[in-house]
Order: C-alpha cells, then structure tokens, then sequence
C-alpha cells in the first residue's frame, strides 16, 4: 500500500509492533493507531491489539472492535462501542481491536457554531477554520443536535469480506432526535488516503452515553468545536501490510 510521500512534511510518522503498544510513551498531539483504514477496507477485521492497551493512548478517537464489531467512539478516555442495536458499552479490556485512532489534543484552537448546522455544513465550516488545511486534525463538537443519523455494523466472521460488500448488506442505520451529544473524529488531506479516511470521519457519543455511532447526517443547533493539528502517528500495522510505502525509511521509523 503505497502512501503519498508527503505525508512526511506533516506528519512523523512512526511503526510500532502491537507489543509496543501499552507501553508506548506518547505525547500531546500525537496519534496512536492500528491498523490503517485501508487494511479494513481490504477486509482485515482481525487485531492484536486489546481495547485495555489501548486505555491511555488518548482521550477522543474512533475505530472498531473484532470481526469489524460495531463502532468505537473515544469520549474523555473511556472507550465505547456501539453495536447494530444502537446500545453503548464499555467493551471488555481483552476485547481485540483492528483498527483504531486516537490522540490527545495538543494546542487546541476553539469556536462556536450556530445552526442550523447539517453535517455538510458543519465541514465546511471547521474547513475554513484549519490553519493548514493540508495537515492532519482531530476534531471535536459538543453541543445539541436536533436531528441525527449514525451508523453501526453487524460482526463479521472468517472468511471476510471486503468493507463495500459488508455495508450493502449489514450496516444499520438508526436516528435520533434533540440529542446531546460529542463528534469526536478527524480531518485529514486527500495524500493520506490508504492510512487514514481523507476528508472527515467522525463518531458519535450521547451526553448519556445510551447510544452512538458512525455519523452519516445531523441537523446540529449549536455546537461548541475544538480542533487541534496532529503532528506525529505511532503506527501499528496488520500483518502482511509492512510495506507501508515503496521506501519506508524515508518516512517511516521502526520502533
């Protein structure tokens, strides 16, 4: 999977195995991940990684459990999942995860937004706000959202599937109305495609923490939003994807 090379003027980017994981030394502003979006595009819903080593690694993410088990939204530390029937839950620390992102904000640039604010507009606007809109961003909105529509998916088992084929089949979607809620997730440039999503890729989790999900549409009321530049990437990779780039090492460091 071969990945732009200019990834490397925005962002340092460091391989790690998964045995690296729990006592990775980290600092603000930097991402901590498994796997690469592209490997759950390919179907690899297999991780090595645990939910509890992952505990620590940062305060807001996204991702999702084993066999592609529902979505992960990371809210103040404590990680979630959402499952098909729309339920949030603490998951087991044992719990495997193949794929994840996570960070701490470092800097962090912050504003309001008044509604009525749909998903596409909501973008739009944080977009105008990003110092460098070529960088890489973690992206938070807390506020009220008078109509909402998420996603889950259903657990997958071996042999998988590729990700198009498993969402025509079994994602679900379910909607909310006059929630309180935070968007956590990330912007990142069109280079980055293969490791990460480009553009926005954002979850949901309620005030209540009652339920959530990959976020498709909202109509937001107000929000209150918070952004900060990720300037390095800990990396752990699937098996069978260490050829990051055709030459890593021009960008790519080994743990």
């Amino acid at each position: 999977m071969p990945v732009d090379p200019a990834l490397a003027h925005s962002l340092l980017v460091e391989r790690i195995r998964s045995t690296d994981v729990a006592r990775l030394h980290h600092a603000a502003g930097d991402i901590v991940q498994v796997h690469t979006i592209a490997s759950i595009m390919e179907g690899r819903y297999d991780g090595e990684v645990t939910v509890g080593e992952l505990r620590g690694k940062g305060s807001w993410g996204i991702g999702t459990l084993q066999g592609l088990d529902g979505e992960v939204v990371v809210v103040d530390g404590e990680i979630w999942n959402i499952g098909p029937d729309g339920v949030a839950h603490v998951p087991a620390d044992d719990t495997l995860v193949p794929f994840a992102v996570l960070v701490e904000m470092d800097d962090p640039i912050t504003f309001e937004l008044e509604g009525p604010l749909p998903r596409e507009s909501f973008e739009a606007e944080v977009h105008t706000r990003l110092p460098d809109p070529d960088g890489c961003w973690a992206v938070r909105a807390v506020g009220h959202f008078r109509t909402t529509r998420f996603r889950s998916v259903a657990r997958q088992h071996p042999p998988y599937r590729p990700l198009a084929e498993v969402l025509r089949t079994d994602q679900v979607f379910l909607e909310g109305a006059d929630l309180e809620a935070t968007v956590v997730g990330f912007c990142f440039p069109d280079w980055a495609a293969g490791v990460e999503l480009p553009g926005f890729h954002l979850h949901m989790l309620t005030a209540d923490h009652a339920t959530g999900g990959h976020v498709h549409d909202f109509d937001a009321t107000h929000l209150d939003v918070t952004i900060s530049r990720c300037r390095s990437m800990h990396l752990e990779l699937a098996p069978g994807t260490e050829d990051l780039a055709a030459d890593p090492s021009a960008f790519v460091a080994d743990a």
